[in-house]
C-alpha cells in the first residue's frame, strides 16, 4: 500500500512538473446520485451529484450512458475537467434509448479508470 501511495505521489508530482503521467486512475467517485427531472420514458435531465476521488492521477470525469454497471456507450456524454467538481447538470432531453445506467469514470490525460461509479437510470 504505501509503495502505491508513493508511486502515485510521484506520477503526480511529475505530472505537476508539466511531465506526462504514466497510468489511468484506479479511484472510483462515491455517493453517485441523479434523479430525473425529465417526464418523458426515453429522455433524461437532471444534476449528477457525486464525492469527488481521492486517487491522485485523476484530473477528468467522464460521463457515459450505460447498458449495464459495466457496457457504456461509445461516446460520453461530457467530459468534466477539474477534480474538485462534484456535480454536473446533464443536458436537457439526453436520449437515453436503451441504456439503464448512467456511468461516471475517472479520467487523465492517459484514459480512463477501469471501472466507474454507476447509477441506474
Amino acid at each position: 500500500m504505501m509503495a502505491l501511495l508513493m508511486s502515485a505521489c510521484a506520477i503526480e508530482e511529475m505530472s505537476s512538473q508539466g511531465k506526462t503521467r504514466t497510468s489511468t486512475p484506479i479511484g472510483v467517485v462515491m455517493g453517485l446520485a441523479f434523479t430525473d427531472t425529465n417526464p418523458h420514458p426515453s429522455k433524461i435531465s437532471g444534476v449528477l451529484s457525486w464525492q469527488a476521488s481521492d486517487d491522485l492521477l485523476v484530473s477528468e470525469y467522464a460521463v457515459f450512458l450505460g447498458l449495464d454497471r459495466h457496457t457504456r456507450a461509445e461516446k460520453p456524454i461530457a467530459i468534466i475537467s477539474g477534480v474538485k467538481n462534484e456535480q454536473f447538470s446533464l443536458p436537457e432531453n439526453t436520449q437515453i434509448d436503451h441504456h439503464q445506467y448512467i456511468l461516471l469514470y475517472t479520467k487523465n490525460e492517459v484514459g480512463l479508470a477501469t471501472q466507474a461509479a454507476a447509477i441506474p437510470i
